[in-house]
């Protein structure tokens, strides 16, 4: 049994990185095919095919071969529960690139849902940052698509860091930061 899916960047379908979690079970001339939500990438819907062979490998050989459905386009199902929501967030960025002491200083971090893969459109942010150790006034926000903190760099300060929580349609997420000051 193999598991394929398309990736759109290379314009090909590629092989499931493993473990693939799949099962495959013919009982009574009847075909089960039992396939992990995990595999689905927390997608709610989705095509699939099903392509399966007869072979000979003494001669290597295909004997016989089935492809549903015949017509080469895909079926389509759409999973009754949906999975649940969660906010995944990426990287910290700074704008600047590196703080400087007694100068504004802006901590972003990317928000997507999981359900739709687009960034936040509201929410709250809550902000924990320290200057050396030493907690730090810092401002939360959600602006497009991205949590962010502002705070003005403390003088002598040589490094920022701490941690955002995200929250955002009844989830959170927290990302953690550190930058150094020059």
């Amino acid at each position: 049994m193999q598991l394929e899916r398309w990736d759109a960047q290379a314009g090909e379908w590629v092989g499931d990185a493993l473990p693939t979690r799949l099962r495959v079970r013919n009982a009574g001339n009847v075909v089960t095919v039992d396939l992990h939500r995990s595999e689905l990438a927390d997608g709610s819907r989705f095509g699939f095919a099903v392509t399966s062979a007869d072979l000979d490998l003494g001669s290597e050989s295909i004997l016989g071969a089935d492809f549903a459905p015949e017509d080469g386009t895909y079926w389509r199902y759409t999973l009754a529960n949906k999975p649940a929501l969660r906010l995944l967030a990426t990287r910290a960025l700074a704008a600047p690139v590196r703080p400087r002491a007694g100068r504004p200083f802006t901590i972003s971090v990317p928000v997507s849902r999981s359900d739709t893969k687009r960034g936040i459109t509201g929410g709250t942010v809550t902000c924990a940052v320290a200057a050396d150790g030493t907690k730090v006034r810092a401002t939360g926000r959600v602006r497009a698509g991205q949590g962010q903190c502002s705070l003005v760099v403390p003088h002598g300060a040589s490094t920022i860091g701490g941690s955002m929580t995200v929250r955002s349609g009844g989830k959170s997420v927290t990302a953690r930061f550190s930058f150094t000051v020059r």
